[in-house]
């Protein structure tokens, strides 16, 4: 199979937290969920990427939320000694109070003593003792941290992935490549070709890699090959500033965004991060067939993203076809063109691209690692201004980046965490969500344990579980602390409780009023490949034994 689907696992011995000695004959044996909930509990006091005034800039000035111990950019009065920070609780009589050096100092001190629900944060600057002014406050929802397990698995994990990729194999709207040759017209998420073409191709590979019936598998691998083909037909022509590039936009589906474009039409413009992702099913296509066509579409976009790279790195974000000129002044946050760029370098034999994704990859560490302006980046919302739309697809790949790069750098494996305490911090609703209609959403009807998208679309997706799944699995084969196994587990979990018992659809929404929508295609594949892959490392690490979730 596919390296994407099988993963190379270096752990043979799995540690329990504090324990230091390997867990006999390969089992995984899980602490009692009160171990599990308090481990969690304590972990929240950890601060994430904390700011400091004229050093690090403070990432949280939009957020509503926080499962770690934030800090607030308040400022300090001249003639204050010490400040008090105070939180008050709806509901609760009792004041948490702590004193310290600076307004801007996490909450760690009593972060584990603050219930979940709404915060009030007052901050009081002192001068022997007694109160000049107050510094600042600021209102909030101190979010559930872990307290589960939640729920059963109700089926095999290869078995739930598998029922979702035969669902898309016999969806009208991918079989109508195999008779038509081209997208099916009443599906309008064929509106965004290079995101939902890839994933066509994507699906359909992994599905032939999966099923027994070589018709199907035959099947499978045309629909893949129509998809690609038409992909690299409508894309830019030669001699274009975006040349090769597959189109963001087109269609109808546009008409209807009224409300995100005021009117205008996106035909005329291109989001930089969606050509790699295209280069890369292209790759897997040629992988599967032999067919240099499609490496060679690959190695084009490829000497687009060379021939456009900015002078710091990156690529802007989104830009006219016409000219290639900006729309705004928002850049591509290049961990998927990075990841492309490697692959078909390392891969391929084509080492000129390397120090392409050097210089991108120095971009990020210069201002990504450093600001932690995480922005969401999706072709149905607008480039937002910094801190205005965080999401946590981006750092949820560079922490696994970092990951994958721990066995040369140990060092790298507390950077990878910060990050992804930051996704969990904002994005991972375990219980008890903030109270909130958000576009006509009531966070009452969420499924939990779930992940949000993004601040623009503050909702859970199946393809936010699932990329928290691959994280916290990375996270735990890299340093064995069980309860990323366990935050895994339970996610994965949550997403078979919601498939469809007799289609095996995957809903993208995890909301109870909108299971039964047929959703992104993109979302079902990668949800799916993602919970094959956590099937396959846990028969790797524990043979033969199933890995169960304590029970409450």
């Amino acid at each position: 199979m596919d390296k994407r689907i099988i993963l190379s696992v270096w752990v043979l011995l799995v540690l329990l937290p504090g324990c230091g000695k390997p867990v006999p004959d390969g089992a995984i044996v899980f602490p009692t969920y009160l171990e599990l909930q308090n481990l969690a509990r304590k972990e929240s006091r950890l601060a994430v990427h904390p700011g400091v005034p004229g050093k690090t800039p403070f990432w949280n000035t939009h957020s509503e939320r926080f499962i770690y111990a934030p800090a607030f950019d308040f400022p300090e009065t001249e003639s204050a000694g010490e400040y008090r920070l105070s939180i008050l609780q709806e509901g609760s009589e009792d004041t948490l109070s702590f004193i310290t050096e600076k307004p801007w100092a996490t909450l760690s001190p009593v972060w584990d003593k603050v219930e979940t629900g709404p915060v009030k944060l007052l901050v009081e600057a002192l001068n022997n003792g007694q109160v000049i002014t107050r510094s600042g406050e600021r209102e909030f929802y101190r979010a559930s941290p872990y307290r589960g397990p939640y729920n059963p698995k109700d089926m095999d994990y290869s078995e739930s992935a598998g029922r979702l990729f035969r669902y898309l194999y016999q969806a009208p709207y991918i079989q109508y490549w195999e008779k038509h040759g081209k997208p099916d017209p009443d599906y309008g998420l064929y509106g965004y070709p290079a995101k939902m073409f890839s994933a066509v191709v994507s699906g359909m590979l992994l599905f032939s890699e999966l099923t027994d019936d070589p018709l199907e598998k035959e099947t499978a691998i045309r629909i893949a090959v129509n998809a690609a083909d038409y992909l690299i037909h409508i894309s830019e022509p030669a001699g274009k500033p975006l040349q090769y590039f597959p189109p963001t936009y087109t269609g109808p589906i546009y008409a209807d965004m009224k409300h995100e474009y005021r009117g205008k039409s996106l035909a005329d413009r291109m989001m930089l991060i969606y050509p790699a992702a295209a280069g890369q099913v292209y790759l897997d296509l040629f992988d599967a067939t032999g067919n240099q066509k499609y490496s060679d579409a690959a190695l084009r976009i490829a000497e687009t993203y060379r021939k456009i790279q900015l002078e710091n790195g990156t690529w802007h974000l989104l830009v006219y076809l016409e000219d290639g000129a900006p729309v705004s002044g928002n850049f591509v946050v290049p961990t998927g063109v990075i990841g492309f760029l490697d692959r078909i370098s390392e891969e391929y034999g084509h080492t000129g691209f390397s120090g392409c994704a050097s210089r991108a990859l120095a971009w990020m560490e210069e201002n990504m690692v450093r600001d932690f302006n995480w922005e969401g980046q999706f072709e149905d919302q607008k480039p937002a201004d910094r801190y205005k739309n965080l999401s946590k697809g981006q750092a949820c790949s560079y922490a696994l980046r970092l990951l994958d790069s721990a066995d040369q750098d140990s060092s790298l494996v507390s950077e990878a965490e910060e990050l992804i305490r930051f996704a969990e911090d904002q994005f991972v609703i375990w219980e008890d969500p903030l109270p909130g209609d958000y576009w006509g959403i009531k966070s009452v009807d969420w499924i939990t344990p779930c992940v949000l998208e993004q601040y623009n679309f503050y909702t859970p997706v199946n393809t936010s579980s699932a990329s928290m799944i691959e994280v916290y699995r990375k996270a735990y084969d890299k340093t064995g602390k069980i309860l990323y196994l366990a935050k895994a587990l339970d996610l994965a979990n949550t997403l078979l409780s919601v498939q469809d018992p007799g289609s095996g659809h995957y809903p993208t929404y995890l909301v109870t009023n909108l299971l039964d929508q047929e959703g992104w295609i993109n979302c079902m594949v990668y949800t799916a490949s993602t919970i094959l892959e956590l099937d396959k490392y846990l028969n790797d690490i524990s043979p033969g034994k199933e890995i169960l979730l304590p029970l409450q």
